[in-house]
C-alpha cells in the first residue's frame, strides 16, 4: 500500500438551494469543544454533512488538495483515507470501503457524511437531535489500524518444528554425479548436434570475437573461441550453427546438452570463462535451452537435460553467446543428444547442487532472522479498564493471531470458483490473490470478462482480502507459448505509427476494465515487463505513453495503488543489460515524475541459482526509489525437491526480513494447474511438497503469534510482543471474560483499550 494515501474528494458544483436545515442550526462539538467553520454542517434530506477539512484538521490530520484529480489527502500518523466526490467508493488504510452517501462541495468546501468521520478516523460520532449537534469524541483505540475483516481462514496449525525463528527445516541433498548418471544411459542416442557441427557456423558480429576449429596443445581437436572485446549485452555476439534440430524432436523426448570446455586465458576475476547455449524458436525466440556453461583452466563438463516444447513449433535453432568477458575458450565436446522416450526424464543427468550453501549458520540468514524480529514484530499494549475507566491489575490477556498484515498469495485460475480442493487449499494458505491471465488485454476482450469475474468472486467468497489487478498494459503481442496478449488491431495501430488511435484504444481499455472493478481491488499493475517489451510505445511517444496510462488509472480510481511490474532481471551477473535497463526505467520514471506507488518484482527463480546476498542487495537498491516493493510472481520450478525447498525457505526469509516489502505473491501453487511443471507447494495429488512444508512452517508457525499471554500491571497494561496482523484478544478478570478483535499494524499506535463491563 501507499505510505500516504490521498483522501480523495470528488467535486461537483452544489445546487444553489439546499433542502434541509440551515448551516447555523447545526453545531459541532469535538471532545466537548464547540467548533466554528466558514461552512457549517448541513442536513440534506435527513443526512448530516460536515466540513471535512475543518473536522479532520481538528482531529490532527494533515490535509492536502490535488486539483488535477480533484482529491484531498488526509493523513494522521499511519492512518490513511481516500474518498471521491460523487462516488460511494473510498479507501481506509488502503482497503476499499463503501460510503452510504457521496461527498459534495458547498461554497468551495468539501462536505462528507458525518458517519464517515467515525469510519475513517476511528472516532466516536453521535447526533443529538434535540440540540441539532454533531458530537465527536476521541476514541482511545483510534490509533489502531482499521480491522478490514473478521473472517478467520482455516490456517495450518500442526507443525514439525517449534515456532522459534531459528528452528528451521534444513533438508540435506544427495547429488548424484552427472557423469555416473550419463554412464548409465543407453549408448545409442540420436546425436542431433556434435562438435563437428560447430565448424559450420558464424559469429553474428566480428567486433567482439572470432572462432575456429583447431587443435589443443595436447593435439586433440577443439573449437577455439577468442573474445577480444566484452559486452554488457550477450546478444551482441552469438555464434550460430547452420545445422538445425528441425524434424529431430518429439514431445516428451529426453534430451541432453553436454559441453566440455576450458578457459585458457582471461575470464572473470577468478579465471572462469562463460558461454550461454541456446536452442530457440527461429522467429518467436522462446527457448528449450538457455544455459550458462562455465569453466576455469581445467577441462570441465557441463550436463543439461531438457524436454522439448513443441506447442508453437520446435526450438531448433542452436547457438551460444560469448562476449561475457575478454577470454579464450576451448571446447572439446559439444553434443545435443536425444534419448527419445527410452529414458525416464528423472534419470537424466543434472549438474550437482552445492547444498552446503543452504545449511545452517549462514551470516546473511542470521542477520535476516534478527531483522525479522526487529521489524516484523512490535510490543502490543493492551490496557484493561473497569466500567469507570480505572485500570484493572492482574487481568489475564491472551492474543491469538488470525490474519497476517503481510500479504501472502498466489495467482488463481477459474478453479478458485469450482474445484473444492483448490478452494480449500487457497483459503488455508493465502490472504492475497491475483488473476493469472483473464484480465490481460486480449483475453479480457475475447471472452475473459466472465472468467475474470468468476475468479474475483471466488476469491471474495474465501475471505481473501488483498486482490491485485494484473495487468492493464502488457506490450507483448503474443507470448512464447502462442497466447495473444494484445489485440491484433492494436498491434497494427502501433506498428503503423497511428499514435492517436492507439492512445484512444488503450485508454478505452483501461477505462473499461478498471471501471468493472472499482472498489474491489487493492492495486493494479499498470505496465508489465517493459524492460524487454516496448512494442506499443516505440515510435508512439515512448514513456510519455506510459505516463498517460498511469495518469488515467489514477484519475479513474484515485485510491487504488498503481504498480510497475517487472520480470526477474535484477541480478546483474545473469543479465547485465536487462538489469541496467530495469534501473534506467526506474530512473526515467522518477525524472518524468510518473505518478505510481509500487514496484513489483516477479521473481521467477526457476533455476534457483541466485545467492541470497545478491537478492538482498537488489531489494535495497529497489527500495531506494521510495516506492512500495512487492514480490509479485514467485516461482521455483526446479525438479529437485530438495533444492526447491531450501531455496524457497531462504528466499522467503530474505523477503520477510525487509520491512518495506509488503508481500509475496506466488505464480501458482499446485502442479495440477500451474504455468510450469513444478510448483512449490502441492503435487498433482495434493500432497504437500518439501517446499510447501517450508512455506507453511514459516508463514503459519515461525511468523505467527498464538496463545500469547500476559497479566496487566498496576496501570492495567499488559505488553505482548507479536507479529503484525489481526488478532482475537481475550481478557479475563475476576471470573469475567471479554473477547474483542483488532488489528496491530506496522507503524501504528498499537495500544488497545478494553473496558470490562
Amino acid at each position: 500500500m501507499k505510505k500516504v494515501i490521498c483522501f480523495v474528494l470528488t467535486l461537483f458544483m452544489f445546487f444553489s438551494t439546499v433542502p434541509g436545515i440551515a448551516q447555523s442550526e447545526i453545531s459541532i462539538l469535538i471532545d466537548g469543544k464547540e467548533q466554528r467553520y466558514d461552512v457549517m454542517p448541513l442536513n440534506i434530506s435527513g443526512r448530516v454533512f460536515v466540513p471535512m477539512r475543518g473536522i479532520f484538521e481538528a482531529l490532527g490530520a494533515e490535509i492536502v488538495w490535488r486539483d488535477d484529480i480533484r482529491t484531498v489527502t488526509a493523513s494522521k500518523d499511519k492512518k490513511e483515507v481516500v474518498v471521491t466526490i460523487d462516488s460511494l467508493n473510498a479507501r481506509i488504510d488502503g482497503q476499499p470501503v463503501k460510503i452510504d452517501v457521496a461527498p459534495i462541495i458547498v461554497e468551495g468546501r468539501t462536505m462528507v457524511p458525518v458517519r464517515f468521520v467515525s469510519e475513517a478516523m476511528g472516532e466516536d460520532v453521535a447526533w443529538d437531535d434535540a440540540t441539532k449537534t454533531v458530537i465527536i469524541t476521541h476514541n482511545k483505540n483510534s490509533g489502531l489500524k482499521r480491522l478490514v475483516s473478521d473472517f478467520h481462514r482455516p490456517v495450518p496449525t500442526e507443525f514439525e518444528k517449534s515456532n522459534a525463528l531459528d528452528d528451521l527445516i534444513y533438508i540435506e541433498g544427495d547429488s548424484k554425479k552427472p557423469e555416473d548418471m550419463f554412464s548409465a544411459l543407453p549408448k545409442n542416442p540420436t546425436v542431433m548436434i556434435s562438435l563437428d557441427d560447430l565448424e559450420k557456423g558464424k559469429m553474428t558480429s566480428d567486433k567482439y570475437a572470432t572462432a575456429e576449429m583447431t587443435k589443443s596443445d595436447s593435439g586433440e581437436k577443439v573449437f577455439k573461441i577468442d573474445v577480444f572485446k566484452s559486452s554488457d549485452s550477450s546478444k551482441n555476439c552469438i555464434y550460430k550453427l547452420e545445422k538445425s534440430l528441425e524434424g529431430m524432436l518429439n514431445e516428451g523426448d529426453s534430451c541432453l546438452l553436454k559441453v566440455t570446455m576450458r578457459t585458457t586465458s582471461g575470464g572473470d576475476e577468478n579465471g572462469m570463462g562463460r558461454i550461454q547455449v541456446q536452442a530457440e524458436h527461429p522467429t518467436l525466440f522462446d527457448k528449450d535451452i538457455w544455459e550458462y556453461v562455465d569453466a576455469g583452466r581445467e577441462w570441465t563438463t557441463t550436463y543439461y537435460s531438457y524436454q522439448p516444447n513443441l506447442k508453437k513449433g520446435p526450438r531448433c535453432s542452436i547457438g551460444f553467446r560469448v562476449p561475457f568477458y575478454v577470454q579464450t575458450l576451448e571446447i572439446s565436446e559439444f553434443s545435443i543428444l536425444n534419448y527419445g522416450k527410452t529414458v525416464d526424464f528423472a534419470d537424466m543427468p543434472v549438474m550437482p547442487v552445492d547444498y552446503s550453501k543452504f545449511g545452517p549458520d549462514k551470516e546473511w540468514r542470521n542477520k535476516a532472522i534478527d531483522d525479522i524480529e526487529k521489524y516484523r514484530k512490535d510490543d502490543f499494549n493492551i490496557v484493561v479498564l473497569d466500567k469507570d475507566g480505572k485500570p484493572l491489575k492482574d487481568a489475564e490477556v491472551e492474543l491469538d493471531m488470525f490474519e497476517h498484515e503481510f500479504e501472502f498469495g498466489s495467482c488463481f485460475r477459474t478453479a478458485i470458483a469450482g474445484n473444492e480442493k483448490y478452494r480449500q487449499a487457497a483459503s488455508s494458505l493465502f490472504n492475497a490473490g491475483v488473476d493469472e491471465g483473464a484480465m490481460k488485454w486480449e483475453p479480457y476482450e475475447n471472452g475473459g470478462v466472465e472468467s475474470a469475474r468468476k475468479i474475483a468472486d471466488g476469491i471474495k467468497e474465501l475471505g481473501i482480502k488483498y486482490y491485485r489487478g494484473h495487468t492493464l498494459i502488457w506490450q507483448v503481442p503474443v507470448t512464447s507459448s502462442g497466447n495473444r496478449m494484445v489485440p491484433e488491431d492494436v498491434v497494427k495501430l502501433a506498428n503503423d505509427g497511428k499514435t492517436e488511435a492507439l492512445r484512444k484504444r488503450a485508454n478505452d481499455h483501461i477505462t473499461r476494465i478498471m471501471g468493472d472493478y472499482i472498489g474491489e481491488l487493492t492495486e493494479w499493475d499498470v505496465v508489465n515487463e517493459t524492460v524487454g517489451n516496448k512494442q506499443l510505445e516505440t515510435n508512439n511517444g515512448g514513456m510519455k505513453l506510459e505516463k498517460e496510462w498511469f495518469e488515467l488509472a489514477r484519475k479513474i480510481e484515485p485510491g487504488v495503488d498503481l504498480f510497475y511490474n517487472e520480470a526477474t532481471v535484477y541480478i546483474e551477473r545473469f543479465d547485465a543489460q536487462r538489469t541496467k535497463e530495469f534501473f534506467r526505467i526506474l530512473d526515467e520514471m522518477k525524472a518524468m515524475d510518473i505518478d505510481y506507488d509500487g514496484i513489483g518484482l516477479q521473481s521467477h527463480h526457476d533455476k534457483a541459482q541466485e545467492n541470497m546476498e545478491e537478492i538482498l542487495a537488489v531489494f535495497d537498491k529497489v527500495n531506494s526509489y521510495g516506492k512500495e516493493v512487492k514480490v509479485t510472481e514467485y516461482s521455483c520450478a526446479v525438479s529437485d525437491p530438495v533444492l526447491q525447498a531450501n531455496f524457497t525457505r531462504d528466499f522467503f526469509i530474505s523477503v520477510f526480513s525487509k520491512p518495506y516489502i509488503t508481500g509475496i505473491i506466488m505464480w501458482g501453487f499446485w502442479d495440477g494447474s500451474n504455468f510450469e511443471p513444478y510448483s512449490p507447494v502441492y503435487d498433482k495429488e495434493w500432497n504437500l511438497k518439501p517446499a510447501g512444508k517450508q512455506i507453511v512452517d514459516l508463514l503459519y508457525n515461525k511468523w505467527w503469534t498464538r496463545d500469547a499471554k500476559a497479566n496487566t500491571d498496576s496501570d492495567g497494561r499488559a505488553t505482548i510482543r507479536g507479529f503484525f496482523g489481526d488478532y482475537d484478544v481475550t481478557v479475563r478478570h475476576n471470573g469475567q471474560e471479554k473477547k474483542v478483535m483488532c488489528s496491530f499494524g506496522m507503524g501504528y499506535d498499537n495500544t488497545l483499550y478494553v473496558t470490562m463491563d
